[in-house]
């Protein structure tokens, strides 16, 4: 099995035409898009969105988002989750599983009850790959409004590793699966040179879309203050 996350399209047609693009030539056996898929209230693009993903039914998996319109969601013709959990298999034969969600409700400092040996969400904007506390943390980041650098990424994981790839097909990040029982991950690679923001990936809270009047949304969670977010902090 080999799953693509992507998420905060934003009601970003060519992005996820180009993302679509890349599940087909690396033959990914399912989407999953981590919410703020549409574009807003009112956005004639979340028609042609709807229309993409309702011929992809089956083999893609959407997220709710806070910036996600319950008239978006009406034009899916599948479910749309808060949060799920998916199985991958290692090439030992070891079972882990994948918790994913948006962000809004559950986060990497409120982590959803049963939480996977993966935790993979959204919401932030903010591309990231890490290890923390026995459990892989990861974030695709948004292309239409990337945030703490200008890396337009996705998350890829198969039977072998986890991947950060950027759109344009570098590797910036790779954990490997650890052998069948051990409880550590593989060793982390991490691309230099890139310019990241304050030489940080934040893992809290941020702040939510502008709201149009009248517009209908999911309800966020209580934005932190800055100084109460946390940070983890890499080298360069």
């Amino acid at each position: 099995m080999k799953y693509m996350f992507i998420s905060d399209l934003h009601g970003n047609l060519e992005n996820l035409e180009k993302y679509i693009e890349i599940f087909e030539q690396k033959n990914v056996d399912k989407l999953v898009i981590l919410g703020d898929t549409s574009g807003g209230y009112y956005d004639d693009k979340d028609y042609y969105i709807a229309e993409i993903l309702n011929n992809m039914k089956g083999k893609v998996e959407v997220m709710r988002g806070n910036c996600d319109t319950i008239d978006f969601e009406e034009m899916l013709e599948f479910e749309v989750f808060d949060d799920d959990i998916l199985p991958i298999v290692t090439k030992n034969g070891e079972y882990k599983f994948i918790s994913i969600t948006h962000g809004h409700l559950y986060n990497y400092n409120h982590l959803p009850p049963n939480c996977g040996d993966i935790f993979i969400q959204g919401h932030t904007h903010v591309p990231m790959l890490l290890e923390s506390g026995g459990r892989i943390l990861a974030n695709p980041g948004s292309p239409t409004r990337p945030r703490g650098s200008n890396l337009k990424c996705y998350i890829l994981v198969d039977e072998e590793a986890i991947y950060l790839i950027s759109i344009d097909g570098e590797i910036i990040k790779q954990m490997n699966f650890s052998p069948l029982g051990t409880r550590h991950w593989g060793e982390l690679f991490l691309l230099r040179g890139h310019d990241i923001e304050e030489n940080f990936f934040s893992i809290g809270d941020t702040t939510t879309c502008p709201q149009k009047p009248g517009q209908q949304v999911w309800p966020s969670c209580p934005q932190k203050p800055a100084d109460q977010r946390s940070a983890i902090y890499i080298s360069k």
